[in-house]
């Protein structure tokens, strides 16, 4: 009995020490989040002085109506510390550059919203929003940690939210002439 007791104690004292190692990576997570933020907005408000630089993509901006679709307009904000030909140069990892890339799209009639934040070479927390729905996905080493909300029948799954990140990181640095395997 007494070592039963002494293991469900163990079990106990290591899922706590999980659960607060998890809070401790997701408020630093949150930090990173709303320095980033302010970075940016920062930049915003000063023309685009500060500590980020910002490439954008648009795809249809002239909105024009696309077949078997109708509505179709992405707008892709890529927030970046560094030039990544730079790092390279330097013999450093030109992943590391990316911040956070934001869309803002319309698809037919459903307007959607996604942000992605980088900590060196991992996704770190990606937020996706369509319609009403909205989830919150936080990762440590490539493996999701929270998630908050959750995906309806229509909406992207968290593989595809991955995907997509990675896409954007690959698309970013190759507007820079940099492969990314």
């Amino acid at each position: 009995m007494k070592k039963i007791s002494i293991l469900l104690m163990m079990i106990c004292f290591s899922a706590a020490n999980i659960r607060a190692q998890q809070s401790a990576d997701i408020q630093k997570i949150r930090k990173l989040y709303y320095e980033t933020k302010s970075d940016i907005e920062y930049s915003k408000k000063n023309k685009f002085e500060g500590k980020l630089y910002c490439n954008r993509l648009i795809k249809n901006e002239n909105n024009r109506s696309w077949r078997a679709v109708g509505n179709y307009h992405y707008d892709i904000r890529y927030w970046y510390h560094e030039n990544p030909l730079a790092l390279l140069d330097e013999g450093a990892n030109p992943h590391n550059a990316l911040k956070m890339v934001i869309i803002d799209g319309e698809l037919s009639a459903r307007k959607f919203y996604s942000e992605y934040l980088y900590y060196g070479l991992n996704l770190c927390f990606a937020f996706y929003k369509r319609d009403s729905l909205e989830v919150r996905l936080y990762f440590k080493d490539k493996k999701l940690i929270k998630q908050v909300g959750k995906f309806d029948d229509y909406s992207s799954s968290v593989d595809e939210i991955v995907d997509d990140a990675e896409n954007c990181m690959k698309t970013f640095l190759a507007s820079f002439g940099i492969r990314s395997e």
